[in-house]
């Protein structure tokens, strides 16, 4: 499954016309241009408080972060809402050329959101695969194939450097899931190799 979605990807990549031709693109990136937290579905909850709540252990008002792995308490707690491929990530993919209603959903699909903490958001920022995964690494297959499914639903033009990285980090997930922390990996290559980040 990873691997078809991959080669989806990979193949919007380098198909002509995968964007619409007849449709007029627009140039300046403005936020404003994707609505947000809709009641897509109908059921009273904006997409937003639909995710957050999709995250919540049953029974109780304990959240769980995917990037992270933290447990957030809604009683004391605002979680932010992350767009797992950022707004301006898809304007720069193909988004600049979308109609307001293909905007409005990407805005506020599922999919593409995630409930998280303000800090790890705002680390996170408009960052993509290729500069950024989860601090808590058994959640980084996740992320990549998530990603990936968001790019193939939307027919969005990944760039090269997005391609290698899900080449590059999809195989070491796998070994990376048990949980550990992205600051331990980078302490301990800190301190065998010397590097510094």
């Amino acid at each position: 499954m990873v691997v078809r979605i991959f080669m989806v990807a990979l193949a919007l990549l380098v198909t002509p016309g995968a964007l619409a031709s007849d449709r007029q693109c627009l140039d300046d990136y403005d936020r404003s241009l994707f609505t947000h937290w809709v009641d897509l579905d109908g059921n009273g909850l904006d997409e937003r408080r639909d995710t957050i709540a999709a995250q919540v252990i049953a029974g109780t008002t304990i959240m769980q972060d995917l990037y992270t792995g933290q447990l957030l308490d809604l009683a004391t707690e605002t979680p932010d809402v992350d767009h797992v491929i950022p707004l301006r990530a898809a304007w720069d993919r193909g988004a600049r050329c979308w109609d307001d209603d293909t905007r409005k959903q990407f805005a506020n699909d599922r999919l593409n959101l995630v409930a998280t903490t303000r800090s790890a958001n705002r680390q996170k920022g408009a960052r993509t695969i290729f500069d950024w995964i989860p601090p808590r690494l058994n959640r980084c297959a996740w992320y990549l194939d998530r990603s990936a499914a968001v790019a193939a639903k939307y027919q969005l033009r990944l760039t090269t450097e997005d391609l290698d990285a899900y080449a590059f980090l999809r195989p070491k997930c796998e070994r990376w899931a048990h949980g550990v922390l992205l600051g331990d990996v980078r302490a301990w290559f800190g301190q065998v190799f010397g590097w510094r980040y």
